[in-house]
């Protein structure tokens, strides 16, 4: 039965009958137009999508437009000149401010060589500025004086750059920046000069005041200095006529005569310290010692050395004129004075020492001072000053000390080194020693 009904639905070849596929037509026809306006819908979306990415980029654009026309104008009218140089120093690009400085047109300036403006005393800086740059691939800098036949002066620059890749050749580029520093060095040497013209003129017065002053000096030092010999005659001429109480006047003016001379003597010979270097020989110090012991006869004064030749000059004596005098005025009563020496690292270190009141430690550096009276009351303060200026004349140092250490009240100990001379040692001046 079923077999009839499915003959029946189909025609002699096997074929379906129209009232058979006419439902079916309608419904893939049904799914055409529902697929078809999907796809318009879709294609509508995208439409849509595209336009709105046409704005933002039609907007993008816009604003890169705005973006480079700032840049360029930012670029051309900078208050530094930008130059893109090649790898042998030709101009590539230069902005405006560049051909300004060069005072060439930037048309003219493409292809030229930067070097065509460097003046010649500056071309070696500008060699080594490329280098540099092409070497460290950093941010290099040098200064440059810039010539144009053009400009009736010179200008002077500062070039700062960068390589932009490659190590030199001509496919190297080079970022340059053109600073005119002109007024800057203008200024400048208008300062030296106004600097070298105040220098001169106080050279000249410290010539004159140095002039002045010579001359103060030799009238104190001579002609005082005649005058207080004179005087201390007239005052030993009348130590020898008077008695009593007026002998004890006489022997003070004279005392106080005698101090004149020597600080006039003093002055003198640091006159003669400053005067200039000092010829240094060799000198025999066992010598100069036994020669100063023997100005000091009435007090205890021993020695304790053995022969030495040191570099000093003939001034050498005043340390220990000095030193032991200093130890006798000072010490007090019944002082007796050590001299010593002993050898130290081609050196000869001489201690003199005193059984004396001693110096307290907050005055051992001051002692040396001009014009310090402490405790010892030390010559008016020019005597240890002349040992001192000799001692570094000498090339040696000196310092005070306790003579028992610790205890400042037995005693002072000055120690200072001399340098030992060599056996081929001559005459050498201050300047040549080591």
């Amino acid at each position: 039965m079923q077999e009839a009904n499915s003959a029946d639905s189909k025609d002699s070849r096997g074929r379906h009958t129209p009232e058979q596929t006419a439902p079916a037509e309608e419904e893939k026809a049904e799914r055409s137009g529902m697929d078809t306006l999907a796809l318009c819908q879709e294609l509508e979306m995208h439409r849509a999508n595209l336009e709105l990415q046409n704005a933002e980029l039609r907007q993008t654009q816009e604003q890169l437009r705005a973006s480079e026309e700032e840049y360029r104008d930012l670029y051309e009218f900078a208050p530094v000149g930008y130059l893109t140089l090649d790898g042998e120093g030709r101009i590539r690009q230069v902005n405006l401010t560049g051909s300004a400085l060069l005072h060439v047109e930037r048309a003219s300036l493409v292809q030229m060589r930067f070097q065509t403006f460097v003046a010649p005393a500056s071309l070696p800086a500008f060699r080594e500025f490329l280098a540099r740059m092409a070497e460290s691939g950093e941010k290099e800098r040098c200064e440059l004086e810039v010539v144009n036949p053009g400009r009736k002066k010179s200008l002077w620059l500062i070039a700062e750059g960068r390589s932009q890749g490659g190590a030199g050749g001509a496919d190297c580029r080079y970022r340059v920046a053109l600073t005119d520093i002109t007024e800057k060095r203008q200024l400048e040497q208008s300062l030296r000069e106004r600097d070298a013209t105040k220098l001169a003129r106080v050279h000249r017065d410290l010539e004159s005041a140095h002039r002045e002053a010579n001359l103060y000096l030799d009238i104190l030092t001579h002609d005082m200095g005649n005058t207080e010999n004179v005087s201390n005659l007239y005052a030993e001429l009348l130590a020898d006529s008077v008695e009593g109480e007026a002998a004890g006047y006489v022997a003070s003016l004279k005392k106080s005569v005698n101090k004149s001379i020597e600080i006039l003597g003093t002055v003198s010979k640091i006159r003669r310290i400053h005067a200039g270097p000092p010829l240094l020989r060799p000198t025999d110090l066992d010598t100069v010692i036994r020669a100063e012991i023997a100005h000091f006869p009435d007090i205890p004064l021993s020695y304790e050395g053995v022969p030495r030749r040191v570099l000093a000059d003939d001034l050498l004596p005043e340390v220990f004129t000095n030193l032991i005098g200093n130890a006798v005025k000072h010490g007090g009563p019944g002082v007796a004075v050590t001299v010593r020496t002993e050898e130290e690292n081609g050196f000869v270190r001489v201690t003199v020492a005193d059984t004396g009141r001693g110096v307290p430690d907050d005055q051992k550096e001051e002692i040396f001072h001009r014009y310090e009276r402490k405790q010892r009351g030390v010559g008016e303060g020019l005597g240890l000053y002349l040992v001192q200026i000799l001692i570094g004349r000498y090339g040696g140092r000196i310092r005070v000390e306790d003579r028992v250490p610790g205890r400042p009240e037995e005693g002072a100990a000055f120690v200072f080194t001399l340098r030992e001379a060599g056996d081929d040692e001559s005459g050498r001046s201050a300047e040549q020693s080591p």
